[in-house]
C-alpha cells in the first residue's frame, strides 16, 4: 500500500499492528517515518522511532527514519549525527545518501552535500529491478547537485572580481579552533598573486567562526561514508627484526567486515589467497591445492609474511579510516605549533586503550594515530601521499608498526578504484579436493 500511494491504509494497517504486537518495531519505524515524509505530528513521529530503535538499536533505517524525524524538526546537527550512524549499518543506499544531501545542504556543507547526493545519484541509476518503496529520481538529484555545486563555488571563490584584504590564519582560543582573516599576511598574498581572476577554493570549514573536535569528527566519519568499496594493486612491505620482504598484491576491500588480498612472488607466481569476510578467514595455498580456515590461517600467515594483524581492528586502516572510531571520545584537543595540524586525545571507551590523532588543520584529513595501552605505543599508523580519485582524498601510502613486536606493514597503493562494482564472488573461495 505504501508503493501504491495508499498512505492512509498502510498507517490503519501498521496501528493496527502495534496493537497487536506493542513491540512491533518494523511498524513503529514505519508510523513515525511516514509521520516526517508528510511533516506531522512530529513528536508522536519521535515517540515511534525512539520504541522502534530500543528494539533494534542498530537497525540502520530505523537511524535514518529518525535522523529525518530531526531534519523536518529543524534540528540538522541532531539529523547528520543519526544519518552518519545510519549509513554504518546500512549497505550503501541511495535514500539514505539522499537525506545526507539534504542535511548537509542545510548545513552550508555545499561540497559534502554535493558528494552525498552524486552517491545517491550513481546507487539510483545502478539498481536493478523494482526494488518497491521510494527511489530517489536521477534528474531531482541532478539538480541539487549543480545548485550545490554554484553555491560552494560561490563560498569558496569569495575573492573573484573582487579586492584583497587579508589572507585565513587559524588559531587556537580556550580549546576551540578559530579562522580569523588577518591583514598582516596582505604582502604574501599579493607577492605569491593570490588576487588573480581565478583563485583556489579554499576548505569549508573556513567559512566558519569556530571548529570543535565533534566537528572533525563529523568531517572524518562523512568522509569514510563516502567509501564503501576499494580495488587496487600494491605493493606491500613486511619489516621485522630479522627480514624485509615485499609483495606485489591486489586488494580488495568491502566496507569495514571484507577483505580480499592476492599475493604474487617476485616472478609474478601465485603465493597465496587470503580472505577475511563475516568474520571468517580462509587461505588458499596454491602450491597444495588446499582450502585452509580458522587458526590454521593465522599461522600460515605469520609463517608466509612473518607477521600478523588483527583484522577486526585494523582494517579500516587501510580504507583511509580511523579504527575503532565509534568508540572514541575526544579529552582534550589542541593546535600544534606551527598550526599546521590538529592533535586530539581520546579515550576508547569500550577497552583501556587512548589514542593520540594528528589531523590536517587545512584538509581536516588524518595524517597519523597512535594507540596507547598500557602506558606503551601498541601501535602507531600514517597515511601518506594523498592524492584526489574522483571527490574522495586517498591516502596512497599507508604504514601500520607495531613498536613492541618491531614489526611495520607499509602499503603503497597503484591505481586504486574505489566504490566500483565487485562480484559476489569476491570473497567466496572455490572448494578443493582437500580442505583443513
Amino acid at each position: 500500500m505504501e508503493k501504491s500511494g495508499d498512505f492512509k491504509g498502510a498507517i490503519a494497517n501498521m496501528r493496527q499492528a502495534i496493537e497487536i504486537n506493542p513491540l512491533h518495531s518494523n511498524a513503529h519505524n514505519f508510523l513515525g517515518y511516514i509521520y516526517a515524509l508528510e511533516g506531522r505530528d512530529l513528536d508522536r513521529a519521535l515517540e515511534h522511532l525512539t520504541k522502534a530503535l530500543t528494539i533494534q538499536p542498530r537497525n540502520g533505517y530505523f537511524l535514518d527514519s529518525l535522523g529525518w524525524i530531526y531534519f523536518k524538526k529543524g534540528d540538522s546537527e541532531k539529523a547528520l549525527t543519526q544519518i552518519q550512524k545510519a549509513l554504518i549499518y546500512t549497505d550503501p543506499d541511495p535514500v539514505l545518501y539522499d537525506h545526507l544531501g539534504d542535511i548537509l545542504f542545510s548545513l552550508k556543507n555545499y561540497d559534502e552535500a554535493k558528494g552525498a547526493w552524486k552517491n545517491s545519484r550513481s546507487l539510483t541509476l545502478h539498481q536493478k529491478g523494482d526494488l518497491g518503496g521510494e527511489m530517489p529520481n536521477p534528474q531531482t538529484l541532478q539538480e541539487k547537485i549543480e545548485r550545490a555545486k554554484n553555491l560552494f563555488n560561490k563560498v569558496t571563490n569569495p575573492l573573484r572580481g573582487k579586492q584583497c584584504w587579508g589572507a585565513i590564519v587559524v588559531c587556537q582560543i580556550k580549546g576551540r579552533f578559530i579562522f580569523v582573516r588577518s591583514p598582516i599576511f596582505l604582502f604574501v598574498i599579493f607577492f605569491l598573486g593570490a588576487c588573480q581572476t581565478s583563485v583556489e577554493k579554499i576548505p569549508s570549514h573556513f567559512s566558519k567562526d569556530t571548529i570543535s573536535s565533534a566537528y572533525i569528527f563529523n568531517r572524518l566519519q562523512a568522509r569514510a561514508n563516502k567509501i564503501y568499496n576499494v580495488k587496487s594493486f600494491a605493493r606491500t612491505t613486511f619489516i621485522d627484526k630479522e627480514i624485509k620482504q615485499s609483495f606485489r598484491q591486489t586488494l580488495v576491500l568491502q566496507g569495514n567486515h571484507s577483505i580480499r588480498v592476492d599475493t604474487y612472488g617476485l616472478f609474478g607466481q601465485a603465493m597465496g589467497v587470503f580472505i577475511r569476510t563475516a568474520g571468517k578467514m580462509q587461505f588458499l595455498d596454491p602450491s597444495k591445492g588446499r582450502v585452509y580456515s580458522g587458526p590454521d590461517v593465522k599461522n600460515l600467515l605469520r609463517k608466509l609474511l612473518g607477521t600478523q594483524i588483527d583484522f577486526y581492528e585494523h582494517l579500516r586502516i587501510f580504507v583511509g579510516h580511523i579504527p575503532r572510531f565509534e568508540f572514541l571520545r575526544v579529552e582534550k584537543s589542541r593546535l600544534n605549533s606551527d598550526n599546521t595540524q590538529y592533535i586530539l586525545q581520546a579515550k576508547d571507551l569500550k577497552s583501556s586503550g587512548d589514542i593520540l590523532l594528528y589531523i590536517d588543520a587545512i584538509t581536516l584529513l588524518p595524517i597519523e594515530m597512535i594507540r596507547i595501552e598500557g602506558g606503551h605505543k601498541k601501535y602507531f599508523v600514517k597515511w601518506q601521499e594523498y592524492k584526489k580519485i574522483g571527490s574522495i582524498d586517498w591516502p596512497h601510502l599507508i604504514t601500520l608498526e607495531f613498536p613492541v613486536r618491531e614489526e611495520i606493514i607499509r602499503v603503497r597503493y597503484k591505481d586504486p578504484i574505489l566504490n566500483g562494482k565487485i562480484s559476489p564472488d569476491t570473497f567466496k573461495l572455490m572448494p578443493t579436493a582437500s580442505t583443513k
